[in-house]
């Protein structure tokens, strides 16, 4: 294979991933394992991976991941993604150039990811490959997604996405209901809140935070406050607890205590309080009202009006109230919402995404841990009765390869059975029809 010196632009590289390697085969890592392309991801343009939600088989098994791409396969290293966690859903490492067969790239939660050396399989390599030939010019397209579920009925489409919303709605409180096995049912319904208030971006971070500054410690070092200190209280062990004090000015004037920075170190001093980096939070390609900072104003409103009786207590009154389960719906996201500050530090789309995404997956694990039937029932009827979302770049890929018309529309459940198909079980031509051949809820 022919070489030159300078290593073809990452750019170059990503087109050749998205336009070609699906087209190529047999592939094999750089450990000797076959690789199939099923679909490369969604190129990401924000900070973290370069293409998300991919869907490869290595040696025929399947993975849905994140797929990080550089032309050394040391920028690995050089650029810290072993010491980044928005990089431990990688799953497939590409490269180009020289890349030494031992080589192993490692994520911040110490997994191996497998490499992929792409110039091994084309002739000349990327970087001479980017001197003679434009991909959008003279590359086939891709192949079109062939979707077996769009040759069902209306009805039937509806029936099954229905099925796969409820499929993901018991996905997460799955993941809830493990992690109470080591901490309260509070602290879950805690991190679940948090973990909503970062977005994509920042959840990671919120839900580190949330476990930095339990909810057992914030309620023993602020309960002793009184009612009309305690969200400046809050506010401040929130921003100490993320490294954001000095950051805190821009937003929160007025609002922290004057001795915040002297109060955070106490309480950090008294109860062992580790406080994350200020590297550790996102605000690249962010709009400022959606800034972390912004959010943990936010966080401190709603910890606050929780601090006394805990998440439970509220969460469940309000779920058996005597009003319809659309009221009842309205009333949960209210209970999320937050109507201070100019713009609103957390408004009513944010709110209903919260709900649906932490709210109900915990109210569902916790009726589950209880055996308590009825709530159950509820939780599912609140998913049923549930708003629409706002649609997203996934949502609007899922309808295209459905058919939907823009007369109709799909329900909350619907939009979020949609979503769970394409990151979880769907993948282009050949391997169709996996949704409804192998799930237990299609059966």
């Amino acid at each position: 294979m022919s070489r030159i010196n300078e290593p073809a632009s990452e750019n170059f590289i990503y087109d050749l991933w998205t336009t070609l390697v699906g087209r190529l085969s047999p592939l094999y890592l750089l450990d000797g394992r076959e690789l199939q392309v099923h679909e490369p991801g969604e190129r990401n343009r924000d900070a973290g991976p370069d293409f998300l939600s991919a869907l490869i088989a290595i040696d025929g098994e399947l993975l849905r991941g994140d797929v990080e791409i550089h032309a050394m396969a040391d920028d690995w290293y050089q650029h810290g993604h072993h010491r980044d966690p928005r990089y431990n859903r990688v799953i497939l490492h590409v490269v180009t150039d020289a890349c030494p067969a031992d080589f192993i790239a490692r994520r911040q939660d110490g997994t191996a990811v497998p490499s992929f050396n792409l110039d091994s399989f084309l002739d000349p390599g990327a970087e001479l490959l980017q001197r003679g030939l434009q991909p959008t010019e003279h590359w086939p397209s891709a192949a079109p997604v062939e979707c077996g579920l769009a040759r069902l009925a209306p009805v039937q489409i509806d029936a099954k996405l229905d099925a796969a919303g409820h499929q993901w709605l018991r996905l997460k409180a799955d993941r809830w209901l493990e992690r109470r096995a080591v901490v309260s049912w509070d602290q879950v319904f805690y991190e679940a809140l948090m973990e909503g208030l970062g977005y994509a971006k920042n959840s990671i971070a919120f839900l580190n935070l949330s476990q930095r500054l339990p909810w057992d410690t914030l309620r023993t070092i602020l309960l002793p406050e009184s009612p009309q200190n305690r969200f400046s209280r809050c506010a401040a062990l929130l921003f100490g607890a993320a490294g954001l004090l000095p950051q805190a000015d821009a937003v929160a004037a007025g609002v922290l205590p004057p001795d915040a920075n002297a109060f955070w170190r106490q309480s950090a001093d008294r109860y062992s309080l580790v406080a994350l980096d200020s590297s550790d939070w996102i605000f690249f390609r962010l709009r400022p009202n959606n800034f972390p900072t912004i959010r943990l104003l936010a966080a401190s409103v709603l910890l606050v009006r929780y601090l006394e009786q805990g998440f439970i207590p509220l969460l469940y009154a309000q779920s058996f109230d005597n009003s319809h389960s659309k009221a009842q719906v309205r009333n949960l996201v209210e209970m999320v919402t937050v109507h201070r500050g100019k713009p609103t530090w957390l408004g009513i789309s944010r709110s209903r995404d919260i709900t649906i995404n932490a709210i109900l997956p915990v109210l569902l694990a916790y009726a589950q841990e209880t055996s308590d039937r009825k709530l159950t029932m509820r939780v599912s009827s609140f998913l049923a009765h549930f708003p629409v979302l706002s649609g997203n770049e996934i949502s609007r890929k899922m309808r295209g390869r459905l058919g939907s018309s823009d007369q109709h529309r799909l329900t909350a459940c619907q939009q979020q059975g949609a979503l769970y198909l394409y990151s979880w079980v769907c993948a282009e031509t050949g391997i169709c029809h996996r949704c409804m051949e192998s799930l237990e809820i299609w059966r």
